[in-house]
């Protein structure tokens, strides 16, 4: 989740991203994206989401399923599934 509610996010890309990307990204004002960043903008120092479990704060909401692929979606109906070797998003 990014700070202060700016929208849901992973400070990484599958493997089919286009190049130079390291993030992905939606917010509730648009479709889910890959994009750069030279800094992390969503890695915390917080234990990782085990698998069944979801976190939701501002509007966002991000879920780990059982094979590891991260589910985010926003209040604005955008969002994104992110497995190692492909990307959904909307």
């Amino acid at each position: 989740m990014a700070p202060n509610g700016g929208g849901v996010g992973c400070d990484a890309v599958p493997s089919d991203a286009p190049p130079g990307t390291n993030q992905t990204f939606a917010d509730a004002a648009g479709p889910a994206q890959y994009r750069f960043s030279d800094t992390p903008i969503f890695t915390r120092d917080a234990p990782v989401l085990p698998a069944g479990q979801r976190v939701q704060t501002m509007g966002g909401v991000c879920a780990v399923d059982v094979q590891g692929a991260v589910h985010c979606s926003t209040q604005g109906n955008h969002g994104f599934i992110l497995a190692t070797i492909t990307g959904v998003l909307w």
